[in-house]
């Protein structure tokens, strides 16, 4: 698969600069002192030891969003001041100041910072495409395509290897305004189930959704946990599960139900329908919990999974090491695997995958030195500042191992350069040839890391399969731009179509999913859905030869 060799491109930006923004809240020990402040080092002297000439530039300065961690050991220093931030400053070709945020708050106080002149000039952790698209419909960021071109070495070059951060980055006036980056491509759901329940009830792993149906039948009638008491479930239905179901059948419940079929773009109403019905007949024989729609965080149907009350369970992977390693306590004697998502009348689909490429950070249209926010971008590009930044130091923290980073010490790591909370995010293999998975560096010996290990493995080897793709007709990281008036329509009506669909789910034969279907369409058109269902169908004849797709996960960028 030429694309998985190529997206293991070690010099994929933001895997440098997510992690720079994290590994501020490293700890004092090893090189550098905790909580000391860095040294301004931004006027040359003219006995300077480095023997710089007097004709040299002055050494610019910049600001910079990251992300706060409020529960930060004290011990590694602040957020803004410690190990990490002295190697910065002493390697940075600029001086840099941090303005921490934590990340549930960051686009309501960016939006605020924005409007009073205060934001920073490099706006990082911009992982919504939606909020990007905001920014530059308010004007707020700058278009860099010329500065890149004049200023830029390693990110210019990273442009012209890989043209789909270019083509993603630029909008609608021609410009170029994100940076992003390049990474592995991975699972990011998962559906898992109890193997020894399957064992234990002669049942196959299910392949179709009727099959599926069926398992989860027998996981609630015939007390696969053998306490002789109904008190076990199926599936968890809300949250990730929920998107699980949904993609089953070429669907998914928010304002992306695009799909393409028969060389078009259409409204897919009948996946929604085929979902629906699905998950009202979960509900109908009891097989979900009767109150999930309470459980907004999800963790009711996680309860129910560690405990071992659930059979199959939908979960994010960032989830996934706690999830097996609590069960395992819970229930010593538990076996889960990773299973495919089960086919439904419109196909077999994978669940959400990573973005090989993924857009993340912008300019600030305020910044006072633009060419010095480029120099940093290109610094936090490089192959050697990333493997610190995200690694450590070789030796300290890491050795290596067949080519991979493996911890000398785990635990004392993950305090002091944080990679365990940001792991999503900086964990993607690209760096040391791409090849060093999170698993990898797991110890075998201990129970839940084996399995952990082997879910992992399996997930990858079934979802990430070039003769199946996520049900979405693209990335949701590659969405197209929509103009305000289309956006503005979609966000009116997407909840409103949501809780109609949930309501059908709850309520047996007094709305049943036909009346809901119907309800929910006459909302979308009196509303001006078929102004929206317009505008994708014309853009995708525009840019269905150019235009990143599904397809495009495996073939090439």
């Amino acid at each position: 698969m030429n694309t998985l060799r190529r997206i293991k491109f070690s010099l994929a930006f933001l895997s440098a600069l997510l992690t720079f923004s994290v590994v501020l809240a490293a700890c004092s020990q090893g090189t550098g002192g905790s909580g000391t402040e860095p040294q301004n080092e931004s006027e040359p002297s003219g006995n300077d030891t480095k023997n710089e000439s007097a004709s040299e530039e002055k050494r610019g300065s910049i600001s910079i969003l990251t992300r706060d961690i409020p529960d930060l050991d004290p011990s590694v220093g602040t957020i803004t001041s410690n190990q990490w931030t002295k190697w910065i400053d002493e390697n940075s070709p600029v001086d840099v100041k941090y303005v921490p945020v934590v990340g549930s708050e960051q686009e309501d106080k960016l939006n605020v910072m924005l409007a009073s002149g205060s934001a920073p000039d490099l706006l990082s952790n911009l992982f919504n495409p939606a909020h990007r698209n905001d920014l530059y419909a308010q004007k707020q960021l700058l278009p860099i395509g010329s500065l890149i071109e004049e200023h830029s070495t390693t990110y210019k070059k990273m442009l012209e290897e890989y043209p789909v951060l270019r083509k993603l980055g630029t909008k609608d006036d021609g410009d170029l305004y994100e940076v992003g980056r390049i990474q592995q491509l991975f699972p990011e759901l998962y559906l898992l189930v109890r193997e020894d329940w399957l064992t234990k009830l002669n049942l196959q792993v299910p392949k179709t959704t009727d099959e599926l149906l069926d398992a989860m039948r027998a996981f609630v009638r015939q007390d696969p946990d053998g306490n002789n008491t109904d008190d076990t479930l199926g599936i968890n239905i809300g949250g990730i599960a929920n998107i699980n179901i949904e993609h089953m059948f070429e669907s998914k419940p928010d304002d992306f139900n695009f799909i393409i079929e028969n060389g078009k773009m259409v409204h897919g109403w009948d996946r929604r329908k085929a979902a629906l019905e699905f998950k009202k007949t979960l509900f109908d024989e009891g097989l979900v919990d009767r109150d999930y729609l309470l459980d907004k965080g999800g963790n009711k149907a996680k309860e129910a999974w560690v405990t071992g009350k659930m059979g199959f369970y939908g979960t994010w992977q960032g989830n996934l090491n706690k999830e097996i390693e609590s069960l395992l306590q819970n229930v010593p004697e538990a076996k889960v695997i990773a299973i495919p998502l089960p086919g439904s009348q419109f196909g077999n689909f994978a669940p959400a995958l990573s973005a090989p490429a993924q857009m993340v950070a912008a300019v600030n249209r305020g910044a006072k030195d633009p060419e010095a926010v480029i120099k940093f971008i290109d610094f936090v590009s490089e192959e050697s500042t990333q493997a610190v930044l995200s690694s450590g130091f070789e030796g300290v923290h890491y050795n290596l191992e067949n080519g991979c980073p493996i911890p000398t010490d785990a635990e004392k790591n993950n305090k002091e350069i944080v990679g365990k909370v940001f792991s999503t995010f900086v964990s993607s293999g690209i760096l040391f040839g791409g090849e060093c998975a999170a698993e990898d560096k797991l110890d075998l010996t201990v129970p839940a890391n084996k399995m952990i290990y082997d879910i992992r493995k399996t997930a990858k080897s079934i979802y990430v399969n070039p003769d199946i793709h996520p049900a979405e007709f693209t990335h949701n990281e590659w969405r197209p731009q929509v103009p305000a008036d289309i956006n503005l329509i979609i966000n009116n009506t997407k909840q409103q179509i949501n809780d109609m669909l949930s309501k059908a789910v709850v309520s047996g034969s007094d709305y049943t999913a036909d009346q809901a279907m119907k309800d929910a369409m006459a909302l979308w058109e009196s509303s001006g859905g078929k102004k929206v269902d317009e505008w994708y169908r014309n853009w995708y004849e525009a840019n269905k030869d150019s235009w990143p797709f599904n397809k495009d996960l495996y073939t090439g960028l």
